[in-house]
């Protein structure tokens, strides 16, 4: 957060932002448990963000409604993750420009597919390997040919691959998407890779 804050009073600075604040929408688990966290490793700030900008914390797991950002829209549908025990949610920000779906951590569910609906852009997990068909149901994360059939099943325009091991070439997680029958584009993501939509 203080990482965050700093760039964001850059932004400040450049007149790029208007208000005084910034906002964080997670999981409900890690959003109320934060300040827990955030203690172990600020120990003298003692429950305490720096001052400005005024930091908010926002849960969406059990939180079915969305929230106005800029000129768009920001939901969460929960998501099957950790053999299902664990908090997590996929987001989706409708904006006049398109439509961006981002699954987190997440394994095949209804959650990830509502999210991916009609999506511009789609940015997925996957962590399990081409041709694990099991991790999509145990622990929760989706291999590459799972991400295809959401993607085509959603009707997904186009889908940039993140959080995967570089076990499989990006040629072969490429393949394994299309091959489940999505005929869009795919990329597999990489740090500071910029994607136009």
């Amino acid at each position: 957060i203080h990482f965050l804050q700093s760039v964001y009073l850059k932004g400040l600075w450049n007149s790029k932002f208007k208000n005084n604040n910034l906002t964080f929408y997670g999981p409900d688990h890690l959003i109320n448990n934060f300040m827990s966290l955030w203690n172990v490793y600020n120990p003298n700030l003692k429950d305490k963000f720096f001052e400005f900008p005024v930091i908010k914390l926002v849960p969406m797991s059990s939180n079915i409604q969305s929230f106005s950002i800029g000129n768009g829209k920001l939901s969460a549908k929960k998501v099957y993750h950790g053999f299902g025990n664990c908090d997590a949610v996929s987001y989706r920000l409708e904006t006049p420009e398109g439509i961006i779906a981002y699954s987190g951590d997440t394994g095949d569910c209804e959650g990830v597919r509502k999210v991916a609906r009609d999506a511009d852009l789609f940015i997925c997990e996957a962590s399990a390997r081409a041709g694990d068909t099991k991790s999509k149901k145990e622990y929760g994360h989706l291999d590459p040919y799972t991400v295809g059939e959401i993607a085509k099943d959603a009707r997904v325009k186009k889908v940039l691959l993140f959080h995967y091991t570089s076990h499989d070439s990006d040629e072969k997680m490429i393949s394994e998407v299309h091959k489940a029958g999505f005929n869009g584009e795919v990329i597999a993501g990489k740090d500071l890779t910029t994607v136009a939509f």
